[in-house]
């Protein structure tokens, strides 16, 4: 995968399709029994509409280079062989001898 990073290249339009892809996932049309759920989440994770709106200007702003900068991100952690899981923290901690390390980010 970090090599793979390292290597991406892609022209405008095709970043263009990636960003339209990206946001299209990000705008689907909600009725409102999706949008409870959804603003529940928002609630519980403490994000507020302008961090959606950050995230959004984000997307629509990202370049090949910013996708090229993540490899040196994700490859310490593969190389590391960190576990990363969000759950129930009991049930986290009765499989605490799969875990070096048990952070609480709650």
């Amino acid at each position: 995968l970090p090599q793979y990073l390292r290597d991406f290249t892609l022209t405008d339009r095709e970043m263009r399709k990636y960003i339209i892809g990206t946001m299209s996932s990000l705008d689907l049309p909600m009725t409102p029994a999706l949008r409870g759920p959804r603003a529940m989440g928002m609630y519980f994770s403490g994000a507020k509409l302008e961090d959606k709106v950050e995230f959004r200007k984000q997307v629509i702003a990202c370049k090949p280079e910013d996708i090229v900068a993540l490899a040196d991100v994700v490859e310490p952690v593969l190389n590391d062989n960190h576990i990363c899981t969000m759950g129930n923290e009991q049930k986290i901690k009765d499989a605490g001898k799969v875990f070096d390390n048990i952070i609480s980010l709650g």
